[in-house]
């Protein structure tokens, strides 16, 4: 008996000297070195519940949220299948803070509103920890009331103390008209972290606490605030922080009428948001690259299923090798079907990435603002008006369309629309336009990938035309004949023989991204598609005419 007691005591100070060791790791900062270590772990045996939360908080802090978001949802299937309640609330804040991290707003309050009535009496420790981004992701969301209520749901002494409670719950509290308690927390964080020394916390702090008196229409206060934000700038300040003080200046000039002053600041905005952009794609072209550290993982693991079982053949009968080779057999089909979907979701990745890069890029957006800010200086307030409905609109329209895969053909077109009406609103020559759908195709029923049909339709106004033409015109007509849902984009300007004489050396990089897409697409889909370009000459017309064969899916109800 002594010898078996002896035995579980060891055990036990193993896990526990293990564990220490991962929080001594995670406490001072070595996050690289707890994914290496937990990663060749997880090659040769599962992880534990504790190990997988050290694993995914330590991709977060490294700014690789899509692992962190994978590894959380693996800890609440482990947790589940083990009844693990306390591993499993932390799985759930893991999960809650990454979706955040994500911007996956809408995801992440679905999230958090299904998983609260999880949270038992004693589980209120957890509960409100997700209290902290439950609230944050409907702050994001401009649903400041539901924000308020949650926060107030924070009632431990601990968390209320806490800085990062102070100053997002005077966020929330200026965002609800409560200036004089948002005042009061802004100075209780800022006292905070002038004692931490915490520069970018007191830049923050003082930026908020700017656009407080820019709300309030007391701007000389707000200046005071904002040159106090700036002062406490260094370079390793986040560019977010910078983008909120430059945000703050930039509408500190233009309610003051300093129109020469807010340019400058909406150049500067324009700058920083270049440089999250470019930071952002690169995040996700690094996390692409994991995928292919992860999938040689997976055959690493194969591999070395495939040595052990090598050396059990020499001790088993010919029958149950036979046994073997079939399980053998569908261990590979099994992987080769897994590696067939890495691999698809891989070029999936590659090819929104470049879809988002021939989007609506900043550069898209600055144009739009800087033709809105000639309107405003030309005094053409209607015009302005109008501008800025239509901008409005498809902004919206293109950031909702963009969370999903497929959208409905009514939305997409109204998009499209939008669209066409900037241009024109914009163009010193404006051209006349047709939508036109047939009779047999209900728009609200289809399902249709999104930009599909803008990247030729911008075409067109860019290169179909030349600079003093009159009487320019763009036909769109949607059709469903034989299964297929056709799309013919035509225009009477200078034909595509003409535009490749002018660019032989130059693709469009929209129309060759729209070709993979299609590709992908049709597979996925099960369904014939294609792009067809002509130029209207060949029927004694001038012009060019795309026809393009949509994939698409029919509503069922």
């Amino acid at each position: 008996m002594k010898k078996i007691s002896f035995f579980f005591c060891f055990i036990n100070f193993l896990i526990s000297y293990g564990q220490s060791n991962l929080d001594s790791l995670f406490d001072a900062d070595r996050y690289e070195e707890l994914v290496n270590i937990l990663t060749k772990k997880g090659e040769k045996e599962e992880l534990l519940a504790s190990e997988l939360f050290y694993l995914g908080k330590s991709y977060g802090r490294l700014g690789n949220y899509s692992n962190g978001l994978l590894i959380s949802d693996k800890m609440i299937q482990k947790s589940l299948s083990t009844d693990d309640s306390l591993n499993l609330m932390k799985a759930i804040n893991l999960k809650a803070e990454n979706l955040i991290d994500l911007n996956k707003i809408k995801e992440g309050i679905e999230f958090c509103e299904k998983v609260s009535n999880v949270f038992r009496p004693q589980d209120s420790i957890q509960l409100e920890l997700l209290c902290f981004k439950w609230g944050m992701l409907y702050f994001q969301n401009d649903e400041y009331d539901k924000a308020l209520d949650i926060y107030n749901r924070i009632k431990s002494d601990k968390f209320v103390k806490l800085n990062l409670y102070r100053h997002n719950y005077a966020l929330i509290l200026m965002r609800t008209g409560n200036y004089e308690n948002a005042l009061k927390g802004f100075n209780e964080s800022l006292k905070e972290n002038k004692k931490d020394k915490d520069s970018a916390g007191v830049t923050l702090v003082y930026s908020n606490m700017a656009n407080l008196f820019l709300n309030k229409r007391e701007f000389e206060t707000a200046k005071i605030y904002l040159d106090s934000s700036a002062r406490f700038e260094t370079k390793d300040t986040p560019l977010r922080l910078i983008k909120n003080r430059l945000d703050n200046y930039y509408e500190y000039y233009k309610h003051t009428n300093s129109f020469d002053e807010a340019s400058v600041y909406l150049d500067s905005v324009k700058m920083v948001e270049e440089l999250m952009f470019n930071k952002k794609l690169n995040e996700n072209i690094k996390e692409a690259e994991t995928a292919d550290v992860r999938e040689k993982s997976l055959q690493n693991k194969v591999k070395l299923t495939d040595s052990k079982l090598e050396r059990t053949y020499q001790q088993i009968l010919w029958g149950i090798i036979i046994v073997v080779i079939v399980i053998l057999g569908l261990l590979f089909l099994t992987f080769l079907y897994k590696y067939r979907n890495i691999k698809s979701a891989h070029e999936n990745i590659l090819i929104e990435q470049k879809l988002l890069r021939s989007q609506m890029t900043p550069h898209f957006i600055f144009n739009s603002l800087a033709v809105l800010q000639g309107m405003i200086l030309n005094d053409e307030k209607a015009k302005g008006v109008a501008y800025l409905s239509k901008f409005s609109k498809l902004l919206r329209g293109n950031l909702e369309n963009s969370r999903n895969n497929l959208v409905m053909l009514d939305k997409e077109l109204n998009t499209i629309e939008h669209y066409i009406d900037i241009q024109n609103l914009a163009a010193d020559h404006i051209f006349d336009y047709s939508i036109k759908v047939d009779d047999n195709v209900q728009a609200d029923e289809f399902l249709v990938p999104t930009m599909m049909i803008q990247p030729f339709v911008e075409n067109a106004i860019e290169h179909g035309f030349q600079k003093h033409d009159d009487d320019k015109k763009i036909e769109i007509n949607i059709s469903f004949k034989e299964n297929k849902l056709l799309c013919v984009i035509k225009d009477n300007g200078v034909g595509v023989d003409h535009n490749k004489i002018k660019n032989d050396k130059k693709k469009s990089l929209a129309t060759i991204i729209t070709k993979e897409r299609l590709a992908m697409l049709s597979k996925e889909f099960k369904t014939e598609s294609y792009i067809e370009i002509e130029d209207m000459s060949i029927y004694g017309e001038r012009g060019t005419k795309v026809s393009l064969v949509l994939p698409h899916q029919l509503l069922k109800y």
